[in-house]
């Protein structure tokens, strides 16, 4: 798996798309509350121009019972002066006009208002739904940022148990050179003729052994020449004893299988 270095991201290629893409969710959960806000106020809007044209609806109502008290009092003066009846007829039957339209535009606005509030409720509805979108995209958005932080963690710390064995590795491959090495200086193996130089090409020096394979012995180096190990035990199948040996108090003076002790 790659690892990228410098590009502010946490090393995982895979895990930085992964959060990308969860980011890119998060911007479109926010955009999505901004229109569901937007939906909400245009509602808010809505609601008030309806609610005006309802006041206006009962203004002109209003006016229109206003207008028909007038024409009552008009009619009323018409009995006492025909001139000022018949003016005031006309007056009247202006009033019951103008009553007749504000009553006919009170009932238009009245229908205005509540196709205004259908309107605004359905755009609360909608601004809700939305806002409910919004919250669950948000939601899944958290959660997602949760898992990728997790799953980075868990790369970083794969990472570091990764790099601490190899560290143990390389000392213990360093051990194991350092060790051989050393070996190498003093034990020089197989060896035809005496060496001069040690495995690690360094000068022989004083305790140095090998094999020699010309006369089956093992020499060592004393500081100034090789010397044979004797006897050769491991070749010698009648090894004897070079004088009298004493043993507990007692003295053998020949081989047990020579008979004598």
């Amino acid at each position: 798996m790659p690892i990228y270095r410098g590009d502010g991201g946490s090393g995982n290629a895979t895990t930085d798309a992964y959060a990308s893409d969860i980011a890119l969710d998060a911007q479109t959960a926010t955009t999505k509350a901004n229109e569901a806000a937007t939906s909400a106020t245009n509602a808010a809007t809505s609601a008030t121009q309806a609610a005006t044209s309802a006041t206006n609806a009962a203004t002109s109502e209003t006016n229109a019972s206003t207008s028909e008290t007038n024409a009552n009092t008009s009619a009323t003066n018409a009995a006492t002066s025909a001139t000022e009846a018949a003016t005031s007829a006309t007056n009247a039957a202006t009033s019951e006009t103008n009553a007749a339209t504000s009553e006919t535009n009170a009932a238009t606005s009245a229908t205005t208002a509540t196709t205004q509030a259908t309107a605004a409720s359905t755009s609360a509805t909608n601004a809700a739904t939305s806002a409910t979108t919004a919250t669950t995209q948000a939601t899944a958005a958290a959660t997602s940022a949760t898992n990728a932080a997790t799953s980075a963690t868990n790369a970083s710390t794969a990472q570091t148990a990764a790099e601490t064995a190899q560290t143990a590795a390389e000392a213990a491959q360093t051990a194991a050179e350092a060790a051989q090495e050393a070996i190498d200086g003093f034990f020089l193996g197989a060896q035809a003729s005496n060496p001069t130089v040690d495995l690690n090409g360094n000068a022989v020096t004083a305790g140095d052994w090998y094999f020699n394979t010309g006369d089956n012995t093992t020499r060592i180096y004393d500081g100034s020449a090789w010397n044979t190990i004797n006897p050769d035990l491991i070749g010698d199948t009648t090894p004897q004893l070079g004088g009298n040996l004493d043993l507990n108090g007692f003295e053998i003076t020949g081989t047990i299988n020579g008979g004598s002790y």
